[in-house]
């Protein structure tokens, strides 16, 4: 039974200003390198056998403190890279709207499509379901590129999705289709006092 465990990456500081990064190679910041070793301590009771990531340093930095951590090979692969929004990267939304209006998603900026990400993440999920070896595999890319797979791969249970800085989603091939027991799940960033840890257990578990 195949096991998929996503990941996006850690937090930076363009994710703290709120400007798109696209396929911007920015690095974590240092929060976002504590998120990925809280996230590496969680992961260390759990068995995984390799690590895929996007080349992008803020995803391959994620994916790296993970290896490191649970002492598995780390591959990078830009076909899992975010993806690429053109000439709004690098912007805010407030400074979009002050730039072309509030219609600016109307306006051609050069953003790559919802298929164009899908196919190139196709042919990866393709390439990793012909390794029978591997079961349990950890991927580690962006907001936007986990959305579109998992809407891909789970047409039926995803119609938006939201995706966390360092929050874990496992899917697994279960009775000839995919099954998402956790979704989202940011418990291990969680501070601990009791009335956080119980809604993080909420949040955590979903479908």
């Amino acid at each position: 039974m195949m096991k998929l465990g996503f990941i996006r990456h850690g937090v930076t500081g363009w994710n703290e200003l709120g400007k798109m990064q696209g396929q911007t190679d920015i690095p974590l910041n240092q929060e976002g390198k504590e998120q990925a070793k809280a996230l590496a301590t969680r992961l260390a009771s759990e068995s995984w056998d390799a690590i895929f990531s996007s080349d992008l340093l803020r995803a391959k930095e994620t994916a790296s403190i993970i290896a490191q951590t649970l002492d598995i090979v780390h591959v990078e692969d830009p076909r899992l890279r975010e993806r690429k929004s053109g000439r709004i990267e690098g912007t805010t939304e407030e400074e979009r709207i002050r730039q072309w209006g509030k219609e600016w998603r109307k306006i051609d900026h050069g953003i790559e499509t919802n298929k164009a990400v899908q196919d190139r993440v196709k042919e990866f999920m393709n390439e990793v379901a012909s390794c029978f070896e591997i079961q349990n595999i950890l991927i580690v890319s962006h907001g936007i590129t986990v959305g579109l797979t998992l809407k891909y791969l789970m047409p039926y249970h995803f119609v938006d999705t939201h995706l966390d800085n360092a929050s874990l989603t496992c899917i697994q091939w279960i009775n000839s289709e995919w099954a998402c027991p956790v979704y989202n799940c940011t418990i291990h960033l969680k501070k601990r006092d009791t009335h956080d840890g119980l809604i993080g257990d909420m949040e955590g578990v979903a479908l």
